[in-house]
């Protein structure tokens, strides 16, 4: 009792200093992610692809390649709505930009879906040391944000998303991986290396609802980035 009792007081010490609550939840994600350029990421699910590691033509990818002429979509049947989108972050990352659609021209834009809301969360991703496929790294992820609603606009420019929470969920992070009793719990359960080479913060995305393509019922994103300050994205 007095154990679970401090971990409670840290907690509550933690949250009256950031101003925000996060919660340790004792429930994990096994989650493989790509690494490709530096960049790293996941979809649930992309055109033509047979996994979510597959990097097609239509790959997650393509969001990352600075070129309005590629770009990601979604490969399931229907709008797209439950699709998820995962981005790690790095220190300071508190804007998602991106270019919705497909934005190639104004022609290709109308004829697919566009992304008109998402619920985006931040995820703590410990990497065991040694768990690594051969995409990229493989992380042991729990939720430590309730989802927030961001609403995207219907167009072709680029569109720059504060992040509410985001450096509160990196300090957060920092602050709690590295003697976790709940992750360390659960690598004694399941067998894995309780060694954590690092940890990272994640953001996961999910497609809430879309604008409705003209033609195909694809949704799509051209371009997609975290980072610090609008400027320094390389999106144009």
């Amino acid at each position: 009792m007095k154990f679970r009792l401090g971990i409670l007081l840290a907690l509550f010490l933690l949250a009256g200093a950031t101003g925000h609550v996060f919660a340790q939840e004792s429930s994990f994600l096994d989650l493989a992610l790509v690494d490709y350029g530096g960049n790293i990421f996941r979809a649930s699910s992309s055109l033509e692809d047979s996994s979510p590691f597959e990097l097609g033509e239509y790959g997650m990818q393509a969001m990352f390649d600075h070129n309005r002429s590629t770009g990601w979509s979604e490969g399931e049947n229907g709008s797209g709505i439950g699709v998820v989108l995962w981005l790690r972050l790095d220190a300071g990352d508190d804007i998602l930009a991106l270019v919705n659609g497909f934005a190639r021209n104004e022609r290709f834009f109308a004829w697919n879906n566009r992304i008109q809301s998402m619920d985006v969360s931040f995820w703590q991703g410990f990497q065991p040391e040694g768990m690594v496929s051969e995409m990229g790294p493989v992380y042991i992820a729990r939720r430590i944000s309730d989802p927030q609603r961001i609403e995207i606009a219907d167009c072709m420019e680029v569109q720059y998303i504060p992040l509410s929470g985001a450096s509160e969920a990196a300090a957060f992070t920092e602050d709690t991986y590295k003697n976790d009793p709940v992750f360390l719990q659960y690598s004694r359960e399941k067998g894995i290396p309780s060694r954590v080479a690092r940890v990272d913060l994640l953001l996961r995305m999910e497609i809430t609802e879309v604008y409705p393509g003209s033609r195909w019922d694809d949704t799509c994103i051209t371009e997609l980035r975290c980072g610090r300050n609008s400027e320094d994205m390389e999106i144009e």
